[in-house]
């Protein structure tokens, strides 16, 4: 089955690789537009939940988590929920997200991991690694994959247009944050992006039925502006949320302390903005397209 979405990612020299390379300098991002998918993703979603063996979710408890979470369940597939609560002291910092997660749990009575770790501990871990990360919650991810994933088929809820947003009449379709060195390059077959196991479906049925057809596009980011909005209309009833990040809304006056724990790379944010009519008549116009990143 041909790729919905397909990335190239380019090194100084001009050599094109599918996975990411350390000495990146652009990425492309080609749409093989599918036009006629009548397919229900949730079902999909929850098919694929079918044909995972053992499988532990990385449960924050955030909204793209509670959606695998809800997924499994509908599928009848018993499934380890591994929640990290990170703490100063004896404050819990990502405690809005975690109430979620151990409601859920209680709930519908889910196998819950709690995985308590103090924030200074997670700095320790980081200077550790030959890994650049803008922000904690992004290297917890990948740490995640080390500590569980010889116990588990790991689950991330991670959507394709995770870091989609709107910025001035533009829409933001993807970026790639640089710093991912080949030692953590062995996790990653273990490191599964959940919702995009059929991307020529998933990806063509988002873009079909949804961003064709969203009514608001001054919402800014996907994750804090209309995240709910496509999950419900998917088909999952999530409470509501506010996105909360670890460092910026808890220690406030540290917020660019881990950002500068080790120097950045150059040019550490690619990413790829086109206007959103232009979009739209791309996607009308081509069955096939090319975006490059700056």
């Amino acid at each position: 089955m041909t790729r919905f979405v397909e990335y190239n990612f380019i090194n100084k020299e001009g050599k094109g690789s599918q996975y990411y390379i350390d000495d990146l300098d652009h990425f492309e991002l080609t749409f093989n537009f599918d036009k006629t998918t009548n397919n229900n993703y949730k079902e999909l979603l929850i098919d694929f939940c079918k044909t995972i063996t053992n499988p532990g979710i990385m449960f924050s408890g955030g909204l793209d988590s509670l959606l695998v979470g809800h997924s499994f369940h509908e599928a009848g597939v018993n499934a380890t929920h591994i929640t990290y609560k990170i703490y100063d002291g004896n404050v819990c910092l990502n405690e809005y997200e975690t109430e979620f997660a151990d409601k859920f749990c209680h709930n519908f009575k889910k196998d819950q991991i709690i995985r308590r770790m103090d924030y200074q501990e997670l700095v320790e871990i980081y200077l550790n690694t030959n890994y650049w990360s803008p922000h904690p919650d992004l290297f917890m991810q990948y740490h995640s994959v080390e500590e569980f994933n010889k116990q588990f088929t790991i689950c991330f809820g991670l959507p394709y247009p995770a870091h989609m947003k709107f910025r001035k009449g533009k829409l933001c379709l993807t970026q790639i944050y640089k710093g991912i060195s080949s030692s953590t390059h062995p996790s990653f077959p273990y490191y599964g992006r959940f919702q995009t196991p059929t991307p020529a479906i998933g990806t063509a049925f988002f873009i079909n039925d949804f961003i064709k057809n969203l009514k608001d596009t001054t919402k800014g980011d996907f994750d804090s502006g209309w995240k709910h909005e496509y999950y419900t209309w998917l088909g999952y009833d999530l409470e509501p949320q506010t996105k909360i990040y670890i460092m910026e809304n808890n220690i406030v006056d540290k917020k660019q302390e881990f950002m500068n724990l080790k120097p950045a790379p150059t040019k550490w944010k690619c990413f790829i903005s086109i206007p959103y009519k232009q979009f739209l008549n791309d996607y009308e116009n081509n069955n096939q397209i090319t975006y490059r990143s700056n």
